[in-house]
């Protein structure tokens, strides 16, 4: 699995980023690729982190928390099924 803290991408500001592009970086974490999910972490990181530490008022346990939702995302990445 990609090393969750060298990602830093802030995906909300890049205009290149899509729910098409996420679903398909998504579809390729669900065939295994481990490079999709380093993409998708670069993509979503800060932002995700960003929220969390919000929500949670404490920014390492935000870093621990999304590290923790790729985590299982790459565990359970079989089963993901586009809506």
């Amino acid at each position: 699995m990609p090393n969750a803290e060298s990602t830093t991408t802030r995906s909300q500001h890049s205009p290149s980023v899509t729910a098409d592009r996420l679903q398909r970086l998504m579809t390729d974490v669900g065939r295994g690729s481990a490079t999709a999910l380093d993409h998708l972490m670069r993509l979503c990181w800060a932002d995700l982190v960003r929220y969390a530490a919000r929500q949670l008022r404490d920014r390492d346990l935000a870093r621990d928390v999304v590290q923790e939702a790729f985590i299982q995302v790459w565990q359970r990445r079989r089963t993901w099924t586009p809506r």
